[in-house]
């Protein structure tokens, strides 16, 4: 493929929500629309369908996985960023081992038993190096990253990961690429 084009539009408008999946089977959660939403849909690749409802009503999570094993962490709901990791079977969301620090904003590789979680934003208001692995039981500690950021794109498995972009505490965009 070369090029973008327009296929069904999902149900409900949604921005800063979760994802996890292909093009033919993927998997949307969360996000506002403005109001903080709990609800999971899933694409075909030619249509949307309701899911089972997401773990909690909030927005800013990072997904992985795939759409019948799918992973959530780094949710901020309206009492402040959770630890709690959600795990998704295909029809429910239930939950998963929560996060050594809740974490708001951070980046994301891999699938539901063998992720990482890397980067992101930690109470007060501090950007992180942190990469956490997750063996779909437990999280461990990984070499962190070379620059604290938050916002980033997270792509790729945990142990071929890339991590792009994001910003400083401040905002400001930045352009830093690292491969783990």
């Amino acid at each position: 493929f070369d090029s973008f084009t327009s296929s069904t539009p999902y149900t409900t408008g949604r921005r800063s929500l979760g994802s996890a999946g292909t093009q033919t089977a993927n998997l949307i959660f969360g996000g506002a629309e403005p109001a903080m939403s709990n609800k999971t849909e899933e694409y075909n690749g030619s249509g949307w369908a309701s899911g089972g409802a997401f773990g909690a009503s909030g927005y800013g999570m990072r997904g992985m996985g795939t759409q019948t094993a799918a992973l959530s962490s780094g949710l901020f709901t309206p009492t402040g960023v959770q630890t709690n990791v959600y795990e998704y079977d295909g029809s429910s969301w239930t939950n998963g081992t929560a996060l050594p620090t809740a974490t708001k904003f951070a980046s994301a590789a891999g699938i539901q038993t063998d992720a990482l979680m890397f980067s992101g934003n930690v109470s007060p208001n501090t950007v992180v190096t942190t990469t956490l692995g997750y063996d779909g039981t437990s999280w461990s500690t990984r070499p962190s990253m070379g620059t604290a950021r938050q916002a980033g794109a997270g792509a790729g498995t945990s142990t071929a990961a890339l991590m792009s972009a994001g910003s400083n505490v401040g905002g400001t965009s930045l352009t830093t690429t690292e491969e783990f």
